[in-house]
């Protein structure tokens, strides 16, 4: 982003303001990929905190991805559904595990209390609080014999990522049915990489673009 301007410069509380700005590709050949361009409101005591404290270089990436995350979310509530955007994680009941972990470590994400149900039915990750908007994040583990369960979760759903490279026809149907864009992670998330939250704000990000149509 080459410059940035708002409009008006002061505002009243529950105000808006318009954010005009400008996009300059720094080379000379298209990526041919999309982007997303997102502003994020933030108090400033928290980020004069956090650089006080010496904010590690990869915390800053997360937070950048989570003001990536806010801006995306709050687009991305399906049409006929209230509350917040749901994304859905498919993967063995081990990963997802680990994905639950990784995106509790993501700030202000709420992992929910009761604990991973012994059977392998659809259960939520996380809730990330983005501020003006919510992300839930949902694992299904990749068990056929609960198939019929899958229902459950994916109405609604704004796109789910596979982050295992064993296909599934019956996870490809249950989303075909649900009309929930599907994002192939499995080279994307490799083994291991889904106990990093960078990796998985990453992911996140991804899903939320898949569900914008990027």
């Amino acid at each position: 982003m080459t410059a940035a301007g708002v409009t008006p410069t002061t505002v009243a509380p529950g105000g808006t303001v318009a954010v005009a700005n400008t996009v300059k590709n720094q080379g000379v050949t298209s990526t041919g990929a999309s982007f997303t361009v997102a502003f994020f409101r933030t108090r400033i005591d928290e980020v004069r905190e956090r650089s006080e404290r010496g904010a590690s270089a990869v915390e800053w990436v997360v937070i950048a991805a989570i003001c990536v995350l806010a801006a995306l979310a709050k687009r991305a509530v399906r049409s006929g559904y209230r509350g917040a955007a749901r994304v859905v994680v498919a993967a063995t009941a081990q990963r997802l595990v680990t994905l639950m972990h990784a995106t509790g470590r993501i700030a202000d994400a709420i992992v929910p209390t009761e604990t991973v149900p012994a059977a392998p039915v659809p259960y939520t990750l996380a809730t990330l609080r983005l501020g003006e908007a919510d992300l839930e994040v949902v694992g299904l583990p990749l068990v056929e014999a609960y198939a019929p369960l899958w229902g459950l979760v994916l109405p609604g759903s704004a796109a789910l990522a596979r982050i295992e490279l064993t296909a599934s026809e019956a996870l490809d149907t249950a989303c075909s049915v649900a009309a929930v864009p599907m994002l192939e992670a499995g080279s994307l998330l490799r083994e291991g990489d889904e106990a990093d939250p960078e990796q998985v704000a990453t992911l996140l990000r991804m899903l939320l673009e898949k569900a914008l149509g990027g």
